[in-house]
């Protein structure tokens, strides 16, 4: 784990949206991940994990490994260990619904005494026949709405680059602002998020 990353993860804002890419080694994951929550904890934010192309568990055991107490974290709420299947929605994805699912896991959070709420999410929930790349890409410029209204939250989606398509590839840079590769975080040159979503509203109404 690079001191450099550690410190870039220690010192992100409230709203930040990142992509990390990863290929089959989970350090590449968790040099980035592990500080990301073990801050949150330490801050009274409830930390989201949603594993997918590996399981909870193999995520826990990380965790436990540097030090944090998952099933004292779990018990408290302040960590929680979803799966891929958890997660998704049925049928085919929907922006509206899956930001309302959001939205209402934020508000969740709050009321239960959290200062925030952070997310990190294994995007292979994603593939499959029934979520296109623009489906994905118009999901991913949405968690850039919900997060832009000020809430107290910070959000990691990973993607597996050995099992993303070029157009997968393009969705997740045209919709997070920072990407994550290897021991940094850079700011995203390809990120246009806002005119991503905008274009796809006035479709939808000229449809």
């Amino acid at each position: 784990m690079q001191l450099d990353l550690i410190q870039q993860m220690l010192s992100l804002n409230q709203g930040e949206h990142l992509c990390l890419f990863y290929e089959r080694d989970p350090a590449e994951q968790m040099g980035a991940l592990v500080p990301f929550i073990q801050q949150g904890l330490e801050s009274e934010e409830q930390c989201i994990y949603i594993a997918d192309d590996r399981t909870a568990e193999q995520f826990a055991d990380h965790l436990a490994r540097s030090g944090i107490n998952v099933t004292a974290e779990c018990d408290r709420g302040s960590l929680k260990l979803w799966t891929g299947r958890e997660w998704r929605q049925n049928g085919e994805l929907s922006s509206e619904r899956k930001a309302a699912q959001v939205q209402d896991f934020i508000a969740e959070s709050r009321r239960s005494g959290f200062r925030g709420v952070r997310f990190s999410v294994e995007m292979t929930w994603t593939l499959g026949p029934d979520i296109d790349a623009d489906g994905l890409e118009h999901w991913e410029a949405m968690i850039n709405e919900i997060f832009a209204r000020g809430v107290p939250g910070r959000i990691i989606c990973q993607y597996n680059r050995s099992r993303l398509t070029p157009e997968g590839m393009l969705a997740a840079l045209h919709t997070h602002p920072f990407a994550i590769f290897g021991d940094d975080v850079y700011p995203n040159l390809f990120y246009q998020s806002p005119l991503i979503l905008n274009v796809a509203l006035r479709r939808k109404s000229n449809g």
